[in-house]
Parts: C-alpha cells; structure tokens; sequence
C-alpha cells in the first residue's frame, strides 16, 4: 500500500508513507495526558453536576 500511496507525491504532505504506517497491529505512541484516578477526579469536578468542588 506505501508503494502505490507514493505514487501521487502530495507536496503539501511533506513526507513519504512507510508500510508501518498501513500497519494496523502496531502500537502507535499516544501523545497526551496520561488516564489518572487524579486527572479523572479533576474532569469529574468540571463536568458533572452535583460534583463536589
């Protein structure tokens, strides 16, 4: 599939595909904020009602 998708060159893209990037059993990095009882107590406060504050 890398081989047909770069084919087109698409300019604005800036890279070329690789075949891990059609590999759908690799584990990608998530780049975010870690799920903590911490963080979810926080998002508990903001969101739902009747939360204690």
């Amino acid at each position: 599939m890398a081989l047909i998708a770069n084919v087109d060159p698409n300019r604005r893209r800036g890279r070329t595909f690789k075949p891990a990037d059609f590999n759908p059993y690799e584990r990608r990095r998530s780049e975010g904020i870690p799920l903590t009882t911490v963080n979810i107590g926080l998002l508990k406060q903001v969101f739902v009602k009747g939360a204690k504050r």
